[in-house]
């Protein structure tokens, strides 16, 4: 069979059909452009809009216990429950997720477990801790230090299926509610001390870094992404620790009664809530001076800071009776 070869300038279609015909396929392409941009400012756009719940309403209630127990172990629980099941943990979400494109509240609850972790690691220096307790809280802190963002796949750059952040975490709540039930809580100077010089420390930094970015990169942009993740990640941790002091009050009554630090507390839980409570429409760094730019950072900075200061005070005040002992 011979094959027929068409001459140089021969069209292969001409005439008024094959020319509507072009036009129908453009037409197509403009339209299914269209739709599927349509669908995908839609699904991410409202999809992340229903998915976002950045909630700093108080979360646990302090138990009447009959028999002593370190109660804020189970608020701890409750807080990390409260983020991975009876919300969504947005951290390690693929991009099938509309929730994919939140910025705010993935910052946010990585700054709510960071503190918990952060308490994890003072806990396990309790004084009266029995066996049980100390292998509870190790499991608890080595649970709770996994990484935030990991959803089914490893982040070590191979194919490897990994355990998510959300079923280790879960893991982690587990193992603070057993702390809180195998022993019974003494509340002791030496750790309410712990807990005041790991809180003062953690706080410290962040007001330190988010005055580093402040001195960098203060302008006038309506936007600053770095700056809502710093601000949003500071209001994740304060609430955190606002919540733990809450309920940490009521272990410590008696150490705080006794060395009459229940004002100076009152004031530590009342400057966590009001920074963790702040919700500008959108988080501005502008300069320190500046009459129409609002700077969001350096206020939450003036709240931890007001915390910070509170909580040296009960540190030395701590500090001196014991010594006077």
């Amino acid at each position: 069979v011979k094959s027929v070869r068409l001459p140089q300038n021969a069209k292969i279609c001409s005439g008024k059909y094959c020319g509507r015909a072009k036009h129908l396929i453009a037409e197509f392409w403009k339209v299914g452009l269209g739709a599927v941009s349509l669908f995908l400012v839609f699904y991410y756009g409202i999809g992340s809009m229903i998915t976002e719940n950045i909630d700093v309403r108080s979360a646990y209630t302090p138990s009447s216990k009959n028999v002593p127990a370190f109660d804020t172990a189970n608020g701890m629980s409750f807080l990390v429950k409260r983020e991975i099941d009876a919300k969504m943990w947005t951290p390690n979400l693929p991009i099938v997720f509309p929730a994919y494109v939140l910025d705010n509240m993935p910052n946010f609850q990585t700054g709510i477990v960071t503190a918990i972790k952060d308490m994890t690691a003072v806990m396990r220096k309790f004084e009266r801790n029995t066996e049980k307790q100390n292998e509870d809280i190790r499991q608890a802190y080595r649970l709770l230090s996994y990484p935030a963002d990991v959803w089914l796949m490893s982040k070590t750059g191979k194919f490897n299926l990994a355990p998510s952040s959300n079923s280790q975490y879960r893991k982690g709540a587990k193992e603070l509610r057993k702390f809180s039930q195998d022993g019974v809580f003494v509340p002791l100077d030496g750790d309410l001390d712990k807990v005041l010089r790991k809180m003062s420390a953690k706080l410290h930094k962040i007001v330190r870094e988010n005055e580093e970015y402040q001195q960098e990169e203060a302008s006038s942009w309506l936007i600053d992404t770095k700056a809502d993740d710093l601000f949003y990640y500071a209001k994740g941790y304060a609430f955190a620790w606002w919540q733990m002091s809450r309920t940490l009050g009521e272990d410590f009554k008696r150490v705080i009664v006794d060395h009459n630090l229940y004002q100076d507390w009152t004031y530590l839980v009342s400057s966590l809530k009001k920074a963790a409570e702040l919700k500008p429409l959108i988080v501005r760094n502008g300069k320190a001076d500046s009459v129409w730019v609002p700077n969001h950072l350096i206020m939450q900075n003036f709240y931890l800071l007001r915390a910070a200061v509170v909580i040296e005070k009960m540190h030395s005040a701590l500090a001196r009776e014991t010594y006077d002992d």
